[in-house]
């Protein structure tokens, strides 16, 4: 799970698998599998690097490309 910031100030954890885009106009949109959107204070480059570090530390690799 990865702690995000909703635009409210409340922090909330979420499971980084079931991401499923990321929308980064003016403010960043988590678009969730069930087609939940959750308007968040994090760019979409955070999101990306939470996910990334969220993924190595489940896997214990730093090489990603086995993993996608």
């Amino acid at each position: 799970m990865i702690k995000l910031t909703k635009f409210t100030g409340e922090e909330i954890f979420i499971n980084a698998e079931i991401i499923k885009t990321i929308e980064n106009a003016a403010d960043t949109v988590l678009v969730l599998s069930t087609d939940e959107r959750i308007l968040i204070k994090e760019s979409a480059e955070e999101v990306q690097e939470l996910f990334m570090k969220y993924k190595k530390e489940i896997h214990g690799t730093t090489n990603l490309t086995s993993i996608f």
